[in-house]
């Protein structure tokens, strides 16, 4: 990272440190910091859509289960190829509500 980002983080932190006691000025500054920073982001670190595995993998290691606590929330949905993407995205968002 270049000395430049490095500078407009410590300047974004110290601005949102300050919080309502930012002036118009202030504001502005850190929105413009802010989109420069995100758009830096981007374009050097872009991020990619995980698959429907690949996300359902990460929530199970944040909640730390395993293959077999899946069981209930398997069970309680139709039958669905288990190759669909949509079949995925769908016990994904069940798997959050649990």
């Amino acid at each position: 990272m270049g000395a430049l980002f490095i500078e407009m983080l410590a300047e974004v932190e110290k601005l949102m440190d300050r919080g309502e006691h930012r002036t118009v000025e202030e504001d502005a500054a850190l929105d413009l910091m802010v989109r420069l920073i995100q758009d830096y982001d981007e374009e050097h670190h872009p991020l990619t859509d995980p698959s429907p595995h690949e996300m359902l993998v990460f929530l199970m290691e944040q909640r730390g289960l395993k293959q077999a606590d899946l069981l209930p929330i398997f069970t309680s949905f139709p039958i669905l190829p288990l190759s669909s993407r949509r079949c995925w995205w769908v016990f994904i968002q069940a798997f959050c509500l649990v």
